[in-house]
């Protein structure tokens, strides 16, 4: 018998079926995009964890901040009261809007498994989902909460952003393995 084509694949002589390899092989992934993709997996676990802990304890960060104030009143440091106080700031307007920030950070994860997921299967479509599920719960926060008064409002908003932009930089450099 000889071999002949099909739709579906390639029949050998054996009456097998030997279907083509999909792009969406594991195997055949460039491991710099598995690594990336992993790394996505992890860190949307960890959102959702973190994101549910940070609800259920929003309460409690204003109190033990307030107390972290109290203690370092008394040293009379005011640097560490003046960070403390821009802290503080932030600890209030997140424990004031939990639900709000709750859903962003939930909406932005969910879009970022579902993106990572897509570019699994080589799907460019899932990049520009993972990358606005990256930019939307940073630059939300900054309008829901503001960048802060201080030092510390500052530092945060800077590393809020800029972890997602590296990754969106590192998924990008991959759009060539994708269709």
């Amino acid at each position: 018998m000889t071999n002949l084509n099909d739709e579906q694949g390639k029949i050998n002589y054996t009456g097998r079926v030997d279907l083509p390899k999909k792009p969406t092989d594991a195997a055949a992934m460039p491991a710099f995009l598995k690594v990336l993709c992993i790394l996505t997996f992890i860190g949307c676990a960890f959102g959702f964890a973190s994101g549910i802990y940070n609800y259920v304890t929003a309460d409690a960060k204003v109190q033990e901040i307030e107390q972290q104030i109290a203690k370092v009143q008394d040293t009379g440091n005011q640097t560490m009261i003046g960070m403390l106080e821009s802290a503080q700031e932030m600890v209030e307007k997140s424990a004031a809007n939990k639900d709000l920030v709750l859903g962003i950070n939930m909406v932005g994860m969910v879009m970022c498994l579902i993106g990572a997921l897509l570019m699994w299967r080589r799907n460019k479509n899932g990049f520009f989902l993972y990358a606005f599920g990256e930019l939307l719960p940073p630059l939300a926060m900054f309008f829901v909460l503001g960048m802060g008064s201080g030092m510390m409002g500052i530092m945060m908003s800077i590393f809020g952003i800029f972890v997602p932009i590296a990754f969106i930089g590192m998924y990008a450099v991959n759009l060539k393995h994708m269709d």
